[in-house]
């Protein structure tokens, strides 16, 4: 592929100097350049990727993509092809889907975000959707799944670079679905793009990663920015029983489904009959569950699994069987 056709579909950088030449692949860690590769030179919160230009050249680049203020930092070989950006995140992520053929067009992708919850909903959601004859992947913090295939996993959320060509591979497989769990840190990293994802759940949030993002009022900002930045007609699923979650009613783009145990408002509204060392016993809008997850936390994660899976017509009495005989997440509260 030529590079003047990315620069086309893009529209996120042009060339300083060189060639139009042929591209093979994108990369933003040098040690996995490809021959003919173009390397995007990040700056990062704790490294600097022009430190790694060199390098990057040495094992094949042919193109290096750096950010407008760097240019005058930056001596590139001749044979090289110098390109610009004004944001090189969003430039890595905007090639590496267009590279991978826009996997996001052929998939469901549904992003899970939220302080506590997040990993436990994906389970749910995977097991659901598989019940009700679907194919889902999951991009998440234990694994990254989808049919026989299962990797440890890195990170929460995958650089772009490697999402994209994850999400190519499933595509690819079958899958139908794949449901993400997004981290802050990926957002504030611009690791996904919030206009890809068919919906979008929030579960809560709670003091964590202040270190990183320093305020709570921070956090909050870089979790917004997935539903600030959905599509019109995805689907925005949140906890309004969180004040929080109040707050990212007024913030966030799509249908709004809302669910929760104390707000008597919620689109979706769950009250527990009993809950046992045994399980659960609950209700979500007049309608019965057993579930053998145990503690009020649950009922929450059961509540923003079902209003998405509700809301887009999964059969009531598929979530209902795999409910019953759900257990546990591994590493999450499990039986000993």
């Amino acid at each position: 592929m030529k590079l003047s056709n990315i620069m086309k579909a893009t529209g996120c950088l042009k060339v300083v100097k060189g060639d139009d030449v042929d591209v093979s692949s994108v990369s933003i860690d040098s040690r996995l350049v490809k021959k003919n590769g173009v390397f995007i030179a990040i700056q990062g919160y704790s490294d600097n990727g022009l430190k790694y230009i060199d390098d990057a050249v040495r094992r094949g680049a042919k193109t290096i993509i750096v950010e407008e203020k760097s240019l005058h930092e930056v001596v590139i070989p001749k044979g090289v092809t110098l390109c610009s950006t004004h944001d090189s995140r969003e430039c890595a992520l905007l090639v590496a889907s267009y590279l991978a053929g826009k996997p996001s067009n052929k998939l469901f992708l549904i992003g899970v975000t939220g302080t506590n919850g997040k990993t436990t909903v994906t389970y749910i959601l995977e097991k659901i959707l598989t019940a009700a004859g679907y194919n889902p992947g999951v991009i998440g913090t234990i694994t990254y799944r989808y049919g026989s295939k299962v990797v440890k996993a890195d990170t929460t959320t995958p650089d772009p670079v490697n999402l994209q060509n994850m999400l190519s591979e499933m595509a690819e497989a079958g899958v139908t679905h794949v449901i993400i769990e997004v981290s802050s840190h990926a957002l504030e990293m611009k690791r996904v793009n919030p206009s890809e994802f068919r919906a979008a759940i929030f579960t809560n949030l709670t003091q964590d990663h202040l270190d990183f993002h320093g305020t709570m009022e921070n956090y909050f900002n870089a979790k917004s920015i997935l539903f600030r930045y959905l599509c019109n007609d995805a689907l925005s699923v949140i906890n309004i029983d969180d004040p929080y979650g109040k707050k990212m009613v007024g913030l966030s783009r799509g249908k709004l489904v809302t669910y929760g145990v104390e707000n008597g408002s919620a689109d979706y509204l769950g009250k527990y009959e009993s809950l046992t060392l045994e399980g659960s016993v609950f209700y979500i809008n007049s309608k019965k569950f057993r579930t053998k997850l145990l503690g009020v936390h649950n009922i929450y994660n059961i509540l923003a699994a079902y209003s998405l899976l509700d809301t887009v017509g999964v059969d009531h009495k598929v979530i209902s069987e795999v409910l019953k005989d759900f257990t546990n997440v591994p590493g999450r509260f499990e039986r000993v």
